[in-house]
């Protein structure tokens, strides 16, 4: 069966999905939001962006050095000016959705899998929702509700739109399913 993921190739979380698919003999497509390393029996594209924060937030055993990046962190946390610069840079990546939509419609198009999983509604989930992929499944974390869906309007109401899209839902605690019907996902979506 062909799969593709809309996903952080970077996330350990991701990897094990991606791997376990492999594993069984399909074919996968990882459409990753961000540049990764090579995964053996994985097609990999890494998705257009502008406004990436690069690895200075990104919790991973393999990444022995934090890009350039992580100096500016340290610098703006000092200065008690990271929060609004996460505020601003949390709206502005939003430019990226649609570039990655674009080019995710056009290698789905070409890929043609069975199913779509976007894990994660912010980002990867606004990516699927904005490509039109079908069928697809969204990934939800609790953090997708708890942080930047009640800290950032844009995301507020692209988490709302996004939620109320795809063709099924998984979640691993029930806290998290409520909170998606609240955003509006649908009691037909299957969960």
């Amino acid at each position: 069966m062909r799969l593709a993921f809309i996903a952080d190739g970077r996330a350990e979380h991701t990897r094990r999905w991606v791997r376990y698919f492999v594993t069984v003999g399909d074919e996968v497509l990882l459409l990753s939001t961000y540049p990764c390393s090579n995964t053996a029996g994985i097609r990999i594209k890494t998705l257009p962006g502008f406004f990436r924060a690069g690895n200075a937030f990104v919790k991973r055993s393999d990444i022995t050095e934090r890009a350039g990046n992580g100096r500016i962190v340290t610098w703006l946390t000092a200065r008690r000016l990271f929060s609004n610069a996460i505020s601003i840079w949390q709206q502005m990546k939003v430019v990226d959705f649609f570039c990655q939509a674009r080019v995710s419609r056009k290698t789905l198009q070409q890929f043609n899998p069975a199913v779509v999983h976007a894990i994660r509604i912010q980002n990867e989930g606004y990516v699927a929702a904005l490509a039109g992929a079908r069928p697809w499944i969204l990934s939800i974390w609790g953090q997708d509700f708890v942080f930047l869906a009640r800290t950032c309007l844009v995301h507020r109401l692209l988490t709302s739109w996004a939620v109320r899209r795809p063709d099924g839902l998984t979640a691993d605690c029930y806290r998290d399913i409520r909170l998606a019907q609240e955003a509006g996902l649908s009691d037909t979506v299957p969960v």
